[in-house]
């Protein structure tokens, strides 16, 4: 199915964009894992820190585009941008989320285009 919106998707985007760190990782679950270009992230410490370190000290600013859904696997196309920068544009990604059962995102992976 696909959509605009989604429950995890949301809460994700809103996080990040009022720079959020403890309400972004509690989206988490305990042993969850962040694939990146930049590295694998296990738990959520290593988590908590690239969104420290990456995403929040870059102050970006993410949408969501289309969505798709399909129980617990979410693919989300994820446009960001950063006023730090803005001559560098924005930045395109699909974000596989696969969430638990308690609706806590398991295993995140981030894909560029």
């Amino acid at each position: 199915m696909t959509a605009r919106s989604h429950p995890i998707v949301d809460a994700y985007v809103e996080a990040i964009n009022r720079q959020d760190l403890d309400d972004l990782t509690a989206r988490f679950a305990g042993g969850a894992v962040l694939v990146h270009p930049l590295g694998t992230f296990d738990g959520t410490d290593e988590i908590a820190g690239f969104y420290r370190d990456v995403v929040l000290a870059g102050q970006a600013v993410v949408r969501a585009g289309d969505i798709l859904a399909d129980g617990p696997l979410v693919m989300a196309e994820i446009v960001a941008s950063s006023p730090l920068d803005p001559d560098a544009g924005h930045a395109h990604a699909v974000d596989v989320f696969r969430l638990d059962d308690d609706g806590r995102i398991a295993r995140l992976e981030i894909y560029y285009r």
